[in-house]
């Protein structure tokens, strides 16, 4: 490695002797406010392309303590970071929107993706943010399970054992409870991206938490995705709605109008099963929440409305129970003759949603791209590894044909 990590890393502002580099249960390292802030995905990018790491010797320590702590092994020109770091700019607001994983095009400094944010008076505080969806299972409470090495089996009881009443002198009939367990396997997911060598190179701190949003935020959207809806094919994990077990929410043959008393059987539903009922919440998309506040009684007046509330404002719980509004819910779906119009919802105790990460974020760069190679642009790779298991599938209840009029 050339030149000084510890000599570059503090002129950028960073203080090494107030890293701690030990395992946490959040992530594989504990790094400060401050050292979270300061930490350059750019300049580790820029770092493999060149070879030289002087300018980024932070970043690179950082990369092989998490390569020790979590038994991970370097591929290629790459490296490792945690997967808690900010995505905001002194100035900027929070992005808490996520855009959807997808190949994205090429960030160069004369196009409309890189260079509209390297100039001389770039005004890095108003920068314009693509609309993006939200994630959901965060914001309810699901439980996250960092640093996974191997597979992981959570033995679960299943039933119970059974009593009798006897009569006098009657012997009892034998019965056992039954267990099975909770599996997480590894699930692989990526997201690829380019990045011309000048922006790169003359940037400024707003395109690295661009950049950082870009190669991050996305996989944590197809992540929130996976617990919602996936598959459980095609390398997917199984979401909430394609589980086994979880309760179902019918509206009829062509889907129903969302009423209240659809919610009422969604949350009662777990309730029935005896779920538990710490952490309880809806799941709904905007259309599902703009025709909620919409519906009136007789009398004209709004049924879902703040009580006492001058400002009239939406209040923060729906028939009791919190909510969280997100398009990772869809509202696409197709139920008899009713076709791409069907919302889906979703209501649990979302402390029962355990997602499994694997390791840290792998980032790996490859300046010499059969595409790249003549005009110096770096593609990007990142690799997450994560699966999503449901502690007590009875724990949530699923509606996918709820119909939104005018929404």
């Amino acid at each position: 490695m050339s030149g000084d990590w510890r000599t570059s890393a503090s002129t950028r502002g960073v203080h090494m002797p107030s890293a701690d580099f030990s395992r946490s249960p959040s992530a594989a390292i504990t790094l400060s406010a401050r050292e979270k802030g300061k930490y350059s995905l750019r300049a580790a990018i820029l770092a493999c392309v060149t070879n030289n790491w002087a300018d980024a010797g932070f970043e690179r320590e950082i990369s092989t303590t998490l390569e020790k702590s979590c038994s991970l092994s370097p591929r290629g020109i790459g490296f490792f970071m945690p997967t808690n770091l900010p995505f905001q700019v002194s100035g900027t607001r929070a992005s808490s929107l996520l855009p959807g994983i997808n190949q994205r095009a090429i960030y160069q400094v004369g196009s409309g993706t890189g260079g509209n944010v390297v100039g001389t008076e770039l005004l890095a505080a108003d920068f314009i943010e693509v609309l993006r969806n939200r994630t959901v299972t965060g914001q309810l409470g699901a439980k996250f399970l960092s640093g996974l090495v191997q597979n992981i089996d959570i033995p679960r009881q299943d039933s119970q054992t059974q009593t009798y009443w006897v009569g006098e002198s009657v012997a009892l009939t034998e019965a056992e409870a039954t267990f099975d367990q909770v599996q997480l396997r590894p699930h692989v997911v990526g997201a690829l991206s380019k990045m011309s060598r000048l922006m790169l190179q003359q940037s400024t701190p707003a395109i690295e938490m661009l950049v950082r949003e870009d190669l991050l935020l996305v996989e944590a959207l197809a992540v929130d995705a996976a617990a919602l809806n996936g598959t459980g094919s095609s390398a997917q994990p199984t979401g909430i709605a394609n589980t086994a077990g979880v309760g179902s929410v019918i509206g009829g043959t062509n889907g129903a109008d969302l009423l209240f008393d659809f919610l009422i059987q969604l949350y009662a539903t777990p309730l029935v099963a005896n779920a538990p009922q710490e952490n309880l919440g809806f799941a709904m998309n905007a259309k599902c929440k703009g025709y909620l506040a919409s519906l009136k009684a007789d009398t004209g007046q709004y049924l879902w409305q703040p009580q006492q509330s001058i400002a009239g404002a939406t209040p923060d719980s729906v028939v009791g129970y919190k909510y969280a509004v997100s398009n990772q819910l869809p509202y696409n779906l197709t139920k008899g003759s009713s076709s791409g119009i069907c919302s889906e919802l979703i209501f649990g105790n979302w402390q029962e949603l355990l997602i499994g990460e694997w390791g840290v974020t792998e980032i790996l760069v490859n300046p010499y791209d059969s595409t790249g190679f003549t005009t110096g642009d770096v593609s990007v790779r990142v690799f997450q590894t994560v699966d999503v298991g449901l502690r007590h599938p009875a724990s949530f209840s699923v509606m996918s044909d709820a119909l939104t009029p005018g929404f």
